[in-house]
């Protein structure tokens, strides 16, 4: 548990530090320990009034004349909605405030605590985000939390709600804490691009001897994109790692597989090796876990910038140092440009692409690799989220384009995602999925949109088969029962046969190509399943 002066002072540090300028406080005993902090600080302005719907109304004010956000600042329960109509008008006017709220714990709410109400989201309508600080939250959790209330105001130039749940005994801060830094995520708004005095200061920034880490998420298909990462790979102070759903459509010099890679004792014994001073990520988050533990456990020595266009700000690791709002294509082929002049030795790129993705006996990759091996290239390939997805990672994308629900990683609707692409794509669609997900989007082996470009193949290990392999529940004693699920299987091939599909059925062989083969490039009249059954 943290005390109230340290998450007050954290609080106070930030916001102070981040250009606010006035903070209009409303007196209360739970909000008592941030004031304190703000007006010890003595960096902003700390104007008081006793009703916080005045209080509100006046910030507006202020705001709107000196173009600049303002913060306010109430104790807990019924306060903060005073706030509501001044907020309401700032919203639609678009005047950033900054409404930090003090809270008591969690668990006292509705336990008939006095001035305690459930507040986050009671503001809702009229802010664009609600950022909450738990009393136990650690200062890094604290730290990126407020940094994203931060960015969300700029970015979005509208109300932002920042709740506090501050524990009792009720503390002041230090004044060793209040002396304490942390840091600010800085943004930079480059719509529709930056100048070319900025990019000629990265350039330089990110020249050699530093060590610069790119980071290819999940994207859609962009030429402008591929090719500046074509000319970003000769530079080698600069290593470039990618999911096969980043859909760049270039092998070399990219390293794909990294989850895997980074289970090999090459990688293990010398991890230090390949920590960046910069990490750049654009797309979504890696699709495994390793790559994030590895950011993680050395993002104090790294300095992480995200690169993407819309007003939502994504601090995966909890490092965020820059977040730049522009369009990834235009910024790297920026990037690429302002690079030209700055071509100096370094082994960082090298040493990450002497990295090989190491073979896995696994049933599940073997078939999944030979499906990858003889699908026809033209193809456009959908992964189910779990295991295929995981799995396909091990292999260096060939294909015409790669797709996944990855935007919120849940496992419902791949099937169906899959029939929708299908429809609007004019060549075969393949989807590769497991038994379990098949099952979760069942009505979709019926969608009147599939068609006979549409084949999908199952690997059929006898439940949800990740849950065997990841940490959380590989060593559950009831793991099958509980997680796996065998038992509420059902007939996959025969539903899909009663819905017009045409099905075959096989048993997993180390080498399965005569069947793929056949099955990927037969042509039906209807719709195509193979299930491929695993014994585990």
């Amino acid at each position: 548990m943290q005390s109230s002066g340290l998450l007050s002072s954290i609080v106070a540090q930030m916001v102070s530090q981040s250009g606010i300028k006035v903070l209009i406080g409303s007196p209360g005993s739970r909000n008592a320990p941030l004031l304190d902090a703000f007006k010890r600080l003595d960096i902003l302005d700390v104007k008081m009034i006793i009703d916080e719907r005045s209080a509100a109304f006046s910030a507006i004010g202020i705001a709107d004349i000196s173009e600049n956000p303002v913060a306010l600042c109430c104790t807990s329960g019924s306060a903060l909605l005073n706030y509501a109509p001044a907020l309401a008008e700032a919203y639609y006017r678009r005047i950033p405030l900054l409404v930090i709220t003090a809270d008591r714990q969690s668990t006292r709410v509705n336990q008939g605590e006095p001035q305690t109400m459930l507040q986050p989201g009671s503001l809702s309508n009229v802010t664009v985000g609600c950022y909450e600080i738990e009393h136990n939250s650690s200062v890094i959790d604290a730290v990126t939390n407020i940094n994203q209330a931060l960015c969300a105001l700029r970015v979005s130039q509208r109300p932002v709600h920042l709740n506090i749940h501050l524990s009792e005994p009720l503390s002041l801060a230090s004044d060793e804490q209040l002396t304490q830094n942390y840091p600010l995520t800085e943004i930079i708004k480059a719509k529709p691009a930056l100048s070319t005095s900025v990019m000629r200061q990265i350039g330089k920034r990110f020249s050699a001897p530093a060590k610069v880490l790119i980071y290819v998420g999940q994207m859609k298909p962009d030429n402008r994109l591929r090719k500046a990462i074509e000319r970003l790979k000769q530079f080698q102070n600069i290593a470039i790692l990618a999911e096969p759903i980043s859909n760049l459509n270039t092998t070399n010099g990219i390293v794909y597989g990294v989850d895997a890679i980074m289970s090999t004792p090459s990688f293990t014994e010398k991890s230090e090796l390949f920590v960046p001073d910069y990490l750049i990520t654009i797309g979504g988050v890696p699709t495994g876990r390793r790559f994030r533990q590895f950011i993680e456990n050395y993002k104090s020595d790294i300095f992480h910038i995200h690169i993407s266009p819309d007003e939502s700000i994504m601090d995966f690791y909890g490092a965020l140092r820059q977040w730049i709002v522009a369009d990834e294509a235009t910024f790297m082929q920026q990037f690429a440009s302002a690079m030209q002049i700055y071509h100096r030795q370094s082994d960082y790129a090298s040493i990450w692409k002497s990295l090989e993705i190491p073979v896995s006996n696994r049933p599940e990759a073997v078939v999944i690799g030979q499906i990858l091996q003889f699908t026809p290239k033209n193809f456009n390939i959908l992964l189910s989220n779990g295991l295929t997805i995981r799995m396909a990672n091990r292999f260096i994308p060939t294909h015409h384009r790669y797709s996944a629900n990855r935007g919120i990683n849940g496992i419902d609707g791949s099937t169906s995602t899959a029939i929708g692409a299908s429809e609007a794509y004019n060549m075969s669609t393949l989807l590769i999925t497991g038994d379990t997900s098949a099952l979760y989007d069942l009505s979709a082996w019926c969608n009147p949109l599939r068609s006979s470009r549409m084949k999908v193949i199952v690997i059929d290990n006898g439940g949800g088969g990740i849950f065997r392999s990841i940490h959380p529940t590989k060593e559950m004693i009831n793991r099958e029962e509980l997680v796996c699920c065998p038992q509420q299987q059902i007939n996959l091939g025969s539903v899909a046969e009663g819905c017009g599909w045409h099905v075959q059925t096989i048993e997993y062989d180390s080498d399965m190509s005569q069947y793929l083969k056949q099955f990927l490039n037969y042509i039906s009249t209807s719709p195509s399943l193979l299930i491929i059954k695993i014994n585990q």
